[in-house]
Protein backbone atom coordinates (compact mmCIF):
# COMPACT_ATOMS: atom_id res chain seq x y z
CA UNK A 1 0.00 0.00 0.00
CA UNK A 2 1.14 3.53 -0.31
CA UNK A 3 2.25 5.81 2.51
CA UNK A 4 -0.35 9.03 3.14
CA UNK A 5 2.01 11.01 4.87
CA UNK A 6 5.45 12.95 3.07
CA UNK A 7 8.83 11.46 3.98
CA UNK A 8 10.46 14.69 4.30
CA UNK A 9 7.57 16.75 6.01
CA UNK A 10 5.10 14.00 7.20
CA UNK A 11 2.24 16.37 6.10
CA UNK A 12 -0.64 13.93 4.37
CA UNK A 13 0.03 13.53 1.15
CA UNK A 14 -3.13 13.04 -1.32
CA UNK A 15 -2.85 9.41 -2.67
CA UNK A 16 -1.24 9.70 -6.30
CA UNK A 17 0.53 12.82 -5.85
CA UNK A 18 4.21 13.13 -7.18
CA UNK A 19 5.01 15.91 -4.82
CA UNK A 20 4.44 16.94 -1.54
CA UNK A 21 1.65 20.00 -1.58
CA UNK A 22 3.48 21.15 1.96
CA UNK A 23 7.18 21.30 1.06
CA UNK A 24 7.36 20.54 -2.27
CA UNK A 25 9.66 17.33 -1.54
CA UNK A 26 9.21 13.94 -3.90
CA UNK A 27 6.73 11.60 -2.08
CA UNK A 28 7.63 7.92 -2.33
CA UNK A 29 4.72 5.91 -3.01
CA UNK A 30 4.78 1.83 -2.65
CA UNK A 31 3.90 0.79 -6.36
CA UNK A 32 3.07 -2.66 -7.17
CA UNK A 33 5.74 -4.28 -9.07
CA UNK A 34 4.38 -4.38 -13.21
CA UNK A 35 3.37 -7.90 -13.77
CA UNK A 36 5.75 -10.26 -15.51
CA UNK A 37 5.84 -10.01 -19.09
CA UNK A 38 4.28 -13.35 -20.90
CA UNK A 39 6.04 -15.34 -23.60
CA UNK A 40 3.07 -14.08 -27.01
CA UNK A 41 1.50 -17.71 -27.20
CA UNK A 42 2.23 -19.05 -31.33
CA UNK A 43 -1.08 -19.16 -32.91
CA UNK A 44 -2.23 -22.46 -33.55
CA UNK A 45 -3.04 -23.68 -37.20
CA UNK A 46 -6.31 -25.03 -37.65
CA UNK A 47 -7.66 -28.71 -37.28
CA UNK A 48 -7.67 -30.25 -39.70
CA UNK A 49 -9.32 -34.03 -40.62
CA UNK A 50 -6.36 -36.65 -41.13
CA UNK A 51 -5.93 -37.16 -45.03
CA UNK A 52 -7.61 -40.38 -46.39
CA UNK A 53 -6.79 -41.89 -50.05
CA UNK A 54 -8.88 -40.73 -53.03
CA UNK A 55 -12.04 -42.52 -53.30
CA UNK A 56 -12.22 -43.51 -49.91
CA UNK A 57 -15.66 -43.22 -47.97
CA UNK A 58 -15.97 -43.93 -44.59
CA UNK A 59 -18.50 -46.88 -43.85
CA UNK A 60 -21.85 -46.33 -42.02
CA UNK A 61 -23.23 -49.36 -40.16
CA UNK A 62 -22.81 -51.68 -43.24
CA UNK A 63 -20.01 -54.02 -41.55
CA UNK A 64 -16.83 -54.80 -43.18
CA UNK A 65 -16.66 -58.12 -46.00
CA UNK A 66 -14.20 -60.57 -44.34
CA UNK A 67 -11.17 -61.96 -47.04
CA UNK A 68 -12.43 -65.44 -46.10
CA UNK A 69 -15.73 -64.88 -47.64
CA UNK A 70 -13.86 -63.91 -50.96
CA UNK A 71 -11.76 -66.58 -50.87
CA UNK A 72 -14.60 -69.43 -50.28
CA UNK A 73 -16.70 -67.61 -52.86
CA UNK A 74 -13.54 -68.52 -55.14
CA UNK A 75 -13.32 -72.08 -54.27
CA UNK A 76 -16.57 -72.71 -54.83
CA UNK A 77 -17.04 -71.46 -58.04
CA UNK A 78 -13.56 -73.01 -59.34
CA UNK A 79 -15.33 -76.59 -57.98
CA UNK A 80 -18.27 -75.93 -59.96
CA UNK A 81 -16.29 -75.52 -62.89
CA UNK A 82 -14.29 -78.66 -61.73
CA UNK A 83 -17.74 -80.59 -61.64
CA UNK A 84 -18.84 -79.19 -64.76
CA UNK A 85 -15.57 -79.97 -66.87
CA UNK A 86 -16.01 -84.16 -65.35
CA UNK A 87 -19.79 -84.20 -66.37
CA UNK A 88 -18.68 -82.88 -70.05
CA UNK A 89 -15.91 -85.31 -70.31
CA UNK A 90 -18.05 -88.25 -68.90
CA UNK A 91 -20.51 -87.27 -71.31
CA UNK A 92 -17.73 -86.84 -74.23
CA UNK A 93 -16.83 -90.33 -72.96
CA UNK A 94 -20.22 -91.68 -72.83
CA UNK A 95 -20.82 -90.38 -76.50
CA UNK A 96 -17.85 -91.71 -78.12
CA UNK A 97 -18.55 -95.54 -76.52
CA UNK A 98 -21.97 -95.46 -78.17
CA UNK A 99 -20.69 -94.32 -81.51
CA UNK A 100 -18.19 -97.16 -81.32
CA UNK A 101 -20.47 -99.91 -80.52
CA UNK A 102 -22.84 -98.51 -83.05
CA UNK A 103 -19.77 -98.82 -85.74
CA UNK A 104 -18.64 -102.20 -84.25
CA UNK A 105 -18.51 -105.30 -86.65
CA UNK A 106 -19.17 -107.92 -83.92
CA UNK A 107 -20.03 -108.08 -80.36
CA UNK A 108 -17.25 -109.93 -78.21
CA UNK A 109 -18.01 -111.83 -75.02
CA UNK A 110 -14.72 -113.76 -74.39
CA UNK A 111 -13.83 -115.98 -76.97
CA UNK A 112 -16.96 -115.68 -78.66
CA UNK A 113 -17.92 -113.21 -81.34
CA UNK A 114 -20.81 -112.52 -82.94
CA UNK A 115 -21.96 -109.92 -86.44
CA UNK A 116 -22.96 -107.05 -85.18
CA UNK A 117 -26.70 -105.00 -86.32
CA UNK A 118 -24.46 -103.22 -88.81
CA UNK A 119 -22.92 -105.84 -90.40
CA UNK A 120 -26.05 -107.13 -91.04
CA UNK A 121 -28.26 -104.21 -91.83
CA UNK A 122 -26.43 -101.62 -91.61
CA UNK A 123 -25.47 -98.85 -89.08
CA UNK A 124 -28.55 -98.05 -86.46
CA UNK A 125 -28.34 -95.43 -83.20
CA UNK A 126 -27.17 -96.94 -80.21
CA UNK A 127 -28.80 -95.22 -77.48
CA UNK A 128 -27.03 -97.72 -74.45
CA UNK A 129 -24.61 -100.22 -73.73
CA UNK A 130 -22.92 -102.67 -70.95
CA UNK A 131 -20.96 -105.35 -70.05
CA UNK A 132 -20.98 -107.22 -66.94
CA UNK A 133 -19.85 -110.27 -65.37
CA UNK A 134 -21.30 -112.19 -62.34
CA UNK A 135 -19.39 -113.90 -59.69
CA UNK A 136 -20.45 -117.22 -61.56
CA UNK A 137 -19.04 -116.35 -64.53
CA UNK A 138 -21.96 -115.48 -66.70
CA UNK A 139 -20.97 -112.30 -69.25
CA UNK A 140 -23.98 -110.61 -70.14
CA UNK A 141 -23.91 -107.59 -72.87
CA UNK A 142 -26.76 -105.00 -73.77
CA UNK A 143 -27.12 -102.99 -76.37
CA UNK A 144 -29.79 -100.35 -77.10
CA UNK A 145 -31.01 -99.17 -80.26
CA UNK A 146 -33.38 -96.18 -80.88
CA UNK A 147 -34.12 -96.10 -84.02
CA UNK A 148 -38.05 -95.67 -85.07
CA UNK A 149 -37.94 -96.96 -88.63
CA UNK A 150 -37.84 -100.94 -89.84
CA UNK A 151 -37.05 -102.03 -86.56
CA UNK A 152 -39.60 -105.11 -87.16
CA UNK A 153 -37.69 -105.51 -90.62
CA UNK A 154 -34.43 -105.14 -88.65
CA UNK A 155 -34.85 -107.71 -86.54
CA UNK A 156 -36.49 -110.00 -88.96
CA UNK A 157 -33.08 -110.01 -91.14
CA UNK A 158 -31.09 -109.87 -87.93
CA UNK A 159 -32.75 -113.55 -86.65
CA UNK A 160 -32.88 -114.62 -89.61
CA UNK A 161 -28.65 -114.20 -90.34
CA UNK A 162 -28.12 -115.78 -87.09
CA UNK A 163 -29.95 -118.84 -87.24
CA UNK A 164 -28.84 -119.37 -90.94
CA UNK A 165 -24.70 -118.21 -90.56
CA UNK A 166 -24.41 -118.13 -87.26
CA UNK A 167 -25.71 -121.56 -85.65
CA UNK A 168 -28.03 -119.84 -83.53
CA UNK A 169 -31.24 -122.15 -83.10
CA UNK A 170 -35.13 -120.60 -81.79
CA UNK A 171 -35.54 -121.56 -77.58
CA UNK A 172 -38.85 -118.77 -77.39
CA UNK A 173 -40.88 -118.23 -80.18
CA UNK A 174 -41.57 -114.89 -81.88
CA UNK A 175 -43.67 -112.80 -84.28
CA UNK A 176 -41.84 -109.79 -85.82
CA UNK A 177 -44.87 -108.44 -87.49
CA UNK A 178 -46.30 -107.36 -84.34
CA UNK A 179 -45.63 -103.72 -82.66
CA UNK A 180 -43.76 -104.94 -79.68
CA UNK A 181 -42.77 -107.84 -78.14
CA UNK A 182 -39.85 -110.31 -77.72
CA UNK A 183 -37.64 -112.81 -79.20
CA UNK A 184 -34.85 -115.70 -77.81
CA UNK A 185 -32.19 -117.44 -79.65
CA UNK A 186 -29.24 -119.29 -78.53
CA UNK A 187 -26.20 -121.30 -79.66
CA UNK A 188 -23.13 -123.34 -78.27
CA UNK A 189 -20.38 -121.09 -77.14
CA UNK A 190 -16.56 -121.78 -78.73
CA UNK A 191 -15.58 -122.91 -74.84
CA UNK A 192 -16.81 -126.25 -74.03
CA UNK A 193 -19.67 -126.50 -71.86
CA UNK A 194 -21.05 -123.09 -72.42
CA UNK A 195 -23.72 -121.40 -74.43
CA UNK A 196 -24.83 -118.26 -75.33
CA UNK A 197 -28.26 -116.52 -74.94
CA UNK A 198 -30.01 -114.07 -77.57
CA UNK A 199 -33.16 -112.48 -75.80
CA UNK A 200 -34.41 -109.47 -77.87
CA UNK A 201 -37.11 -106.85 -76.59
CA UNK A 202 -38.76 -104.17 -79.24
CA UNK A 203 -41.63 -101.92 -79.21
CA UNK A 204 -41.96 -98.86 -81.55
CA UNK A 205 -39.13 -96.57 -80.37
CA UNK A 206 -36.54 -99.34 -80.55
CA UNK A 207 -34.98 -102.61 -79.31
CA UNK A 208 -32.47 -103.83 -77.17
CA UNK A 209 -30.49 -107.12 -77.71
CA UNK A 210 -28.83 -108.72 -74.19
CA UNK A 211 -26.26 -111.57 -74.74
CA UNK A 212 -25.86 -114.18 -72.21
CA UNK A 213 -22.81 -116.27 -71.48
CA UNK A 214 -22.53 -118.88 -69.45
CA UNK A 215 -22.92 -122.58 -68.68
CA UNK A 216 -25.74 -124.76 -69.52
CA UNK A 217 -27.30 -126.72 -72.18
CA UNK A 218 -29.95 -126.02 -75.41
CA UNK A 219 -32.98 -127.04 -75.51
CA UNK A 220 -34.77 -125.72 -79.20
CA UNK A 221 -38.55 -125.46 -79.24
CA UNK A 222 -40.80 -124.12 -82.27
Amino acid sequence: MPSNFCDNCGAAVTPGKKFCSACGAPTHFDEPPPAPAQAPVPPQPPLQAPSVPPGWQQPVGVPQKKKGGKIALIVVGCAVVVVGLVIALILVAAGGILKSTANAGSYQLGNDSIPSVKTVVGLRSVSGTSTSTSTGGVTTKVISYNDTQSIQQDLADYAAYLQNSEGFIVTGAYDFNVASGTAQLAKLSVDSGQIIILDITYDQTGFTLTFTKGAGTLTPTG
